[in-house]
């Protein structure tokens, strides 16, 4: 597939200046030019993109990931995208179930590094965590409540928004890494097909991500989309996807209202077709349930 720069954008979460900046400076991205001169990239552009952002996850800078070269995150991102099990040192270790007693001490050491704004900390904690527990568990029973606790210590005033940043960041990066070695692994499953986007305006995306990945284990085939989709470039996605459900995400009342009336188009077009379903704390609570069913 070709994909325009917003598109990338919203699949990596690498800004679009930040993207012409490496093609420019690096060479990392070669993507190909319309006649009117804008870029479309490829499915390699984006294998080199996500192991770019599985290797600044675990601390390593673009200067010293740009050393690398193409070819080689090239190679690494193909065969963590087909295996599903390699990493850029080699085979991912065999993974376990985790305890109960592991699984509060790993939620612990998150959310500590978080509060204290600890970023050395919060990498080795998640690189640990990934590499020993398996990736439904940890999405499950530490990410997700790991999250919802920081997002509660923030409003306390105990935890500083540079930590909650700083965790969202974090998180996120490993839950579309998760997502696309999930999504990649589905090449032979035929359930229906589901569009995942956030609202226009929408920024925060993890819980999304949590949704997403809930619906690849739950058998559905996904196609992400990412934060902050203007409703025409969804209509457009859609049209050439046919997807059998659209589920859209927003977090707070401001941005769903925002977006309500768009909301209403979009959904005059397509409810005849496809169940347009809408869920996040910003979404009235019909809606909400309506999705949490789904």
């Amino acid at each position: 597939m070709k994909y325009k720069i917003k598109t990338v954008a919203r699949l990596t979460g690498f800004k679009a200046d930040l993207l012409r900046s490496w093609e420019r400076r690096h060479n990392l991205l070669r993507p190909e030019r319309t006649e009117g001169g804008h870029r479309l990239y490829t499915d390699d552009d984006l294998a080199v993109l996500q192991e770019v952002r599985r290797l600044m996850s675990d601390g390593r800078s673009i200067g010293a990931i740009a050393q690398a070269g193409r070819d080689e995150l090239l190679a690494a991102g193909r065969r963590r995208r087909n295996q599903g099990r390699e990493t850029w040192g080699g085979p991912r270790p065999t993974v376990r179930h985790l305890s109960e007693e592991e699984l509060q001490s790993r939620r612990a050491d998150l959310i500590r590094a978080a509060v204290q704004v600890d970023q050395l900390r919060m990498i080795r904690s998640l690189q640990n965590l990934f590499e020993t527990g398996e990736f439904r568990q940890v999405v499950e029973q530490v990410l997700a409540p790991v999250s919802e606790r920081i997002g509660e210590l923030w409003k306390e005033g105990v935890c500083p928004v540079a930590g909650e940043h700083l965790a969202a960041s974090a998180i996120r990066g490993r839950l579309l890494d998760i997502l696309a070695r999930e999504v990649g692994a589905q090449n032979s499953n035929k359930g229906p097909l589901v569009v995942i986007a956030c609202f226009p305006g929408e920024l925060h995306e993890n819980a999304a991500l949590f949704w997403a990945l809930n619906q690849v284990w739950s058998g559905r085939r996904v196609v992400w989309l990412g934060a902050d989709l203007p409703f025409d470039e969804l209509q457009e996605a859609c049209e050439r996807l046919m997807p059998d459900q659209i589920h859209l995400s927003v977090t707070t009342r401001e941005v769903y209202e925002a977006g309500k009336e768009g909301l209403e188009m979009f959904s005059g077009r397509w409810s005849s077709r496809v169940q347009v379903l809408v869920g996040g704390r910003g979404a009235e609570p019909a809606l909400q349930s309506t999705m949490e069913a789904g």
